[in-house]
């Protein structure tokens, strides 16, 4: 009898250190914009499908919109979402309220969503590509995807109506604006083409009608695509370059950025920036 019970508490041991989970270095980047500092970081632990199993796991941003954290998960599956003030391109300022907006402190805050299959020291950014393609892919998840196919997919739907879609294969949530590759200059001109014209208080009202219409087919309404056309053709591609590394050398990060008339589709052919010699 006593062996058996001994048996018994060793599997119980055994099921329970196995259900601990394992630990995770968690870090990466909020930036629609950097998000500023002590904006909000929220880790929800999920399974492959993402439906939730777990707790939330909140952190907030230091400088430009960094976050870093340790936790001990069941499973490699993590929604992660961001949501504070951030630095807008086009006008070169954050959208922190000045001290005549005080009494609506939500104008100007944006919430950014990611997904991520994790590995340890797992790097996980959020920015306006991986909120776009969300709930694409977990609609195309649903329907048997993997994650990896999925994000894939979302990516290639999505980047094809900027004529970026040779970034499709490798994933928007290792995309940084710091990082000073040809993805950094892609998000940079994805994020300020959706912002123009649009203020503070209008952009996520904007950015998710975006999100709700792509998750539908993988596909964005006429109107949106022929304004984000006409956006990118008013960018002040120099401006843009200049103020965006001005920003990030006043929080001490460095940063260097390609040529941004790269990652513009100017003649409307499906492929940005073949026009450039």
């Amino acid at each position: 009898m006593k062996r058996v019970l001994h048996c018994i508490l060793f599997c119980l041991l055994f099921i329970s250190c196995k259900d601990d989970g394992k630990n995770y270095h968690l870090s990466g980047r909020a930036e629609k914009g950097a998000l500023v500092d002590n904006s909000m970081i929220f880790v929800l632990e999920t399974n492959s499908k993402f439906a939730t199993t777990g707790d939330v796991i909140r952190t907030v941003t230091n400088k430009g919109g960094a976050y870093e954290f340790n936790v001990k998960l069941k499973e490699p599956f993590v929604s992660v979402t961001a949501m504070g003030y951030y630095y807008n391109e086009i006008t070169g300022k954050t959208t922190e309220p000045t001290d005549g907006d005080k009494d609506d402190t939500s104008a100007g805050k944006i919430t950014l969503y990611a997904l991520a299959e994790l590995s340890e020291g797992s790097n996980i950014n959020l920015n306006v590509i991986t909120t776009i393609t969300k709930d694409r892919i977990l609609n195309l998840i649903q329907t048997g995807m993997s994650y990896e196919s999925a994000y894939k997919q979302a990516q290639f739907e999505l980047l094809s109506h900027f004529g970026l879609q040779r970034y499709a294969e490798k994933n928007a949530n290792t995309f940084s604006i710091t990082a000073g590759n040809e993805e950094a200059g892609a998000l940079l001109v994805i994020s300020a083409a959706l912002l123009v014209n649009q203020t503070p208080s209008s952009f996520q009202d904007y950015l998710n009608k975006i999100c709700t219409e792509f998750a539908k087919k993988g596909k964005l309404a006429k109107y949106m695509i022929t304004a984000y056309e006409a956006n990118c053709q008013k960018l002040n591609l120099n401006q843009l370059t200049t103020w965006t590394k001005r920003y990030y050398s006043t929080l001490g990060i460095p940063i260097e950025l390609p040529n941004l008339a790269l990652f513009i589709d100017w003649n409307g052919d499906g492929v940005a920036g073949n026009e450039i010699n």
